[in-house]
């Protein structure tokens, strides 16, 4: 079957679902990335804030009690609130399985404190 004998109309109307079919899946995509984007700038945000406000308490209770407390690098804060981000916002959590996550981040983070001294 040829083109010539499928109406200009149909012809138009397939034009233009396709057009649309296109148009919907990179605006898909595209809120995809934009969505990973920010889960990942707020939690890069949220691990330097909570690297700040560990490294200000070590300084007070350093000053109170005469001892040095260490903090861990602002990288392995990064990491595990990476690793949280990526948590939270996957459909995977359960309440079932919650707590063997948390240990995995948990598990994660330590290996990567450990890399980083």
């Amino acid at each position: 079957m040829s083109l010539h004998h499928i109406p200009g109309s149909i012809i138009a109307l397939l034009g233009a679902l396709i057009g649309s079919l296109s148009g919907i899946a990179i605006t898909y995509i595209s809120k995809y990335f934009d969505d990973r984007r920010q889960i990942r700038q707020l939690a890069v945000e949220m691990a330097i804030q909570q690297w700040k406000a560990h490294l200000d308490m070590s300084e007070k209770i350093g000053k109170a009690t005469g001892r040095t407390a260490s903090v861990g690098s602002l990288d392995s804060y990064m990491v595990h609130m990476l690793k949280f981000a990526e948590l939270i916002s996957s459909k995977k959590i359960t309440a079932e399985n919650v707590e063997s996550e948390l240990r995995r981040i948990r598990e994660v983070s330590a290996e990567a404190c450990k890399a980083a001294d």
